[in-house]
């Protein structure tokens, strides 16, 4: 009995080790999600040229799928600001602020920081709504007062609702010395 002990140990072992789930509890068709994801969107979004917008939405249906299958994942996270990017950058802006929203609501969401800033900046340059840019600047400040993105939302209050012109004045008001061109 003792000489049998060692080779069950073993296949037990191997059994275990060639699950379907990997060290770090994921599925192996999990991860296999995961990867195609990471690959389409560092296709997508490294291009410079203008964003192939079907390609891009099929992208953000699998990031979707992916987040609302796997909640507690922590990519599904990661996701979720990635879809965001996404959208603004095929100026889907209302929709990439629904997802810095759903990301705020996920478990493992650990930049809430940027993610509020980003919904503030998409506000304040894309939808020209400065009440509501103000909002999620000021939220940033207060929640995050030691943040980076607290530092630039409130340099973004600063520009807040300014024409281009304004913006320009009051460059050169604070920059005297030099010509703004």
């Amino acid at each position: 009995m003792r000489s049998k002990l060692p080779f069950i140990y073993l296949l037990a072992l191997i059994v275990w080790s060639c699950g379907s789930s990997n060290h770090d509890g994921r599925t192996n068709e999990q991860r296999e999600k995961m990867e195609l994801i990471q690959k389409e969107l560092s296709a997508v979004l490294s291009t410079k040229e203008q964003v192939d917008v079907q390609a891009a939405d099929i992208l953000i249906e699998k990031i979707a799928q992916y987040s609302n299958v796997y909640r507690e994942d922590s990519m599904s996270a990661v996701f979720l600001l990635d879809g965001a990017q996404l959208c603004a950058s095929m100026g889907k802006y209302q929709k990439a602020i629904q997802w810095l929203m759903n990301y705020a609501e996920h478990p493992k969401a650990a930049k809430l920081d940027y993610a509020t800033f980003l919904v503030g900046y998409e506000y304040d340059a894309h939808l020209k709504q400065p009440m509501s840019a103000e909002k999620y600047y000021r939220a940033v400040i207060e929640k995050y007062p030691d943040s980076e993105w607290a530092k630039a939302a409130n340099q973004s209050l600063q520009w807040l609702g300014l024409s281009d012109d304004e913006i320009f004045k009051k460059l050169e008001e604070l920059n005297p010395s030099e010509e703004i061109k």
